[in-house]
């Protein structure tokens, strides 16, 4: 799935193409629900109870109807502070770049049913393909900057729908550790085996042989999947994004 940073970066483009301007702490939520469908990473949560689909559905839920489904207290109203419609609305935003991911760049090239379903290594470009739009992100300062200076907006004492306000907190702190970190290649070994080795996704001698060609392979990742294609994917992140936050707050 798409690395936090690139969800920040589509979530503060969409933010700015809405018909009407946010305020400094509307923005903050709104970027800090953007990340917020990945607090299963530190919270005792599973991946299917924050993102509301399966990743092997057919055909590719946003998990967004789910959410409403299980959150109705969330529809939004009168009753609903404006931190809280900012989370739900940036929440969104996080569940359809993940389905546009999936459907757009995942699975037509790494996909069981792309050229590349058969490779054991597709599992690993996938993630290399990842941190590098993560690592493009970092790499611009004035963005990480800005991004970092809207996040410190948002109250982290909050409690939202199934989190209490210290897993709310936990994971604030997190982000903006996450996002203070210097854009490097050198922790991508770490990176790699920590999140795909304990699933079995790749064995550990493919993994190093992948890791000792690592910029060649890049390369041809990068020249396989097209930056026209990369472009079109968060394009569409971005448009449908403010499609479903006008819907919701409106």
């Amino acid at each position: 799935m798409p690395p936090l940073s690139l969800h920040l970066s589509i979530a503060l483009d969409a933010a700015f193409t809405f018909p009407y301007p946010l305020t400094q702490d509307e923005i903050g939520s709104y970027l800090f629900g953007s990340t917020l469908p990945d607090v299963h990473i530190i919270s005792r949560a599973t991946r299917l109870s924050t993102h509301f689909f399966e990743l092997n559905q057919e055909p590719v839920d946003d998990g967004i109807a789910n959410f409403k489904k299980n959150y109705p207290e969330l529809t939004p109203n009168n009753s609903l502070d404006q931190t809280t419609r900012g989370l739900v609305a940036g929440y969104f935003s996080h569940l359809i770049t993940d389905r546009v991911w999936i459907q757009d760049i995942y699975r037509p090239m790494f996909g069981s049913g792309s050229e590349l379903g058969a490779d054991p290594l597709s599992n690993i470009m996938d993630r290399a393909l990842q941190y590098e739009l993560d690592k493009r992100v970092r790499e611009n300062q004035p963005l990480i900057s800005r991004l970092c200076s809207l996040l410190s907006q948002f109250p982290p004492k909050s409690n939202f729908a199934f989190l209490d306000s210290n897993y709310i907190q936990q994971w604030h702190e997190f982000v903006m550790t996450a996002m203070a970190r210097e854009p490097s290649w050198s922790n991508f070994p770490g990176y790699a085996r920590r999140y795909l080795l304990p699933y079995g996704k790749v064995s550990q001698i493919e993994l190093d042989g992948f890791l000792a060609d690592l910029p060649h392979k890049l390369e041809w990742i990068l020249k396989t999947v097209t930056e026209a294609r990369l472009d079109a994917f968060q394009k569409k992140a971005i448009e449908l994004s403010v499609k479903a936050a006008r819907e919701y707050l409106n």
